[in-house]
C-alpha cells in the first residue's frame, strides 16, 4: 500500500513539473517573440537600399513625412541607403513603383487598390492616418445648401482616384440616384476641377487639401460636405520579403513622424507649397491622429480593420466601374 502510495505520489509529482517545464516553455517562446518584434526594428539592417517616391504637393502629412526622410538621418541610422524622389500625382509613383524605378510609395488609399486590381503585387506596410480632408465643393457664390440640392446638376470628380468612390457614395446617401438624379464627370486633372468650380462649368466637385482649405479660406469655395482622406505606404512584394528590412523601414516612418509632432514649424518651412503657414499646416493636420504625439509610443502607424474593410470597398466600387482589371484579395495584402 506504501509502495502504491508512493508511486502515486511520485507520478503527480511528475505531472506536476511537466506542467511547470510546459508553462516555462511557453513563456520563454512569448518573450523570444516579445523580444524579436521590439528588437528587430531597433537593429539596423546591412547597408541596405531603398528608394521611395513620395508626393510633393497636393498632400501634406506625406510630402512633410518624405522631406524628413529626405532631410535627416533617421534612414541612414536604420541601415538604409536611400534615394528619395519627390513627385507630382499618384499616377507618376504608381507608374515608377510598377517599373521598379522605386521599391516604396507614400500615397493615397485607391491607388494600392488600383494596382492591385491591374495585377501589380505589393503591400500596404502603414498608414499615417487622415492627410487632411477632401470634401464635395461648391461655387462661394452658389445657392446649393446640401447634396440634396444637386438634383439635374452636373458634379465634377477624378475616375479611379480617391475621391471618386465617395462622390458617387455621397449622392447616393443624400437620396438622390448618382445615375438619374446627377450628371457625374470626369474632370481628369486637378487644374480643370478648380477652374470648373471657379467658372460653374459644375455645380459641385471634389476637392482636398491643401487645396481644397486654401480655396475655402480665399473665398473661392464652399463645402457642402467633408471627410477625411487616408494615406497607405506601399512597397514592392519583391523588396517586402525581407522581413527584418520592412520592420526597420516602418520604424523609420515612426520616427518620422514623431520628428514631425516635434517640430512642426521647421518641417512647414521645408514644405512651403500652396502658400501654407505653418498654422495653416497644422489647422489642415489636426485632423491626424499623430500629428500632436508627446512621444513615439503615441506614434500609429497601423492598417485598422476598420481600414481595410474601406479598401475592399473600394475594390469593390472599382470593379464595379470596370477601372480595375480583377477584384484583389485586399487582406492578402497587408503587413501588419
Amino acid at each position: 500500500m506504501r509502495l502504491y502510495q508512493f508511486k502515486i505520489q511520485k507520478m503527480r509529482k511528475n505531472v506536476f513539473l511537466f506542467i511547470l517545464l510546459l508553462m516555462a516553455g511557453a513563456f520563454a517562446a512569448l518573450a523570444i517573440y516579445h523580444y524579436k518584434q521590439t528588437r528587430v526594428a531597433d537593429q539596423p539592417v546591412q547597408s541596405k537600399k531603398i528608394r521611395i517616391a513620395y508626393p510633393y504637393e497636393g498632400t501634406l502629412i506625406s510630402g512633410e513625412v518624405g522631406l524628413i526622410l529626405q532631410r535627416t538621418d533617421i534612414l541612414k541610422e536604420k541601415g538604409f541607403e536611400a534615394e528619395i524622389f519627390p513627385m507630382a500625382t499618384g499616377k507618376e509613383m504608381k507608374t515608377a513603383l510598377v517599373a521598379g524605378q522605386v521599391d516604396v510609395i507614400m500615397t493615397s488609399e485607391s491607388n494600392f487598390v488600383v494596382l492591385l486590381g491591374n495585377g501589380f503585387d505589393c503591400y500596404a506596410v502603414a498608414s499615417f492616418g487622415p492627410d487632411g480632408q477632401m470634401g464635395l465643393a461648391v461655387n462661394a457664390g452658389s445657392d446649393i445648401g446640401d447634396i440634396a440640392g444637386l438634383r439635374n446638376k452636373k458634379v465634377g470628380t477624378l475616375f479611379g482616384t480617391s475621391v471618386h468612390n465617395p462622390t458617387i457614395e455621397w449622392i447616393r446617401e443624400s437620396g438622390l440616384d448618382p445615375k438619374k438624379d446627377v450628371e457625374i464627370i470626369n474632370l481628369g486633372d486637378l487644374g480643370t476641377i478648380q477652374s470648373s468650380l471657379i467658372s460653374r462649368n459644375v455645380a459641385a466637385a471634389m476637392l482636398w487639401d491643401p487645396y481644397l482649405f486654401n480655396g475655402v479660406n480665399r473665398g473661392l469655395y464652399r463645402t457642402i460636405k467633408t471627410a477625411g482622406l487616408d494615406t497607405i505606404t506601399v512597397m514592392s512584394a519583391e523588396y517586402a520579403k525581407d522581413e527584418t528590412g520592412v520592420m526597420a523601414f516602418k520604424q523609420a516612418l515612426r520616427e518620422s513622424l514623431f520628428y514631425l509632432s516635434q517640430n512642426k514649424e521647421q518641417v512647414a518651412g521645408w514644405y512651403n507649397k500652396q502658400d501654407l503657414g505653418s498654422a495653416e499646416i497644422s489647422e489642415i493636420l489636426s485632423i491626424n491622429k499623430n500629428y500632436n504625439a508627446s512621444s513615439l509610443d503615441q506614434i500609429d502607424i497601423g492598417i485598422s480593420g476598420e481600414f481595410i474593410s474601406k479598401l475592399e470597398n473600394i475594390a469593390v466600387f472599382l470593379n464595379n466601374e470596370k477601372l480595375i482589371e480583377k477584384l484583389p484579395e485586399v487582406t492578402k495584402y497587408i503587413k501588419f
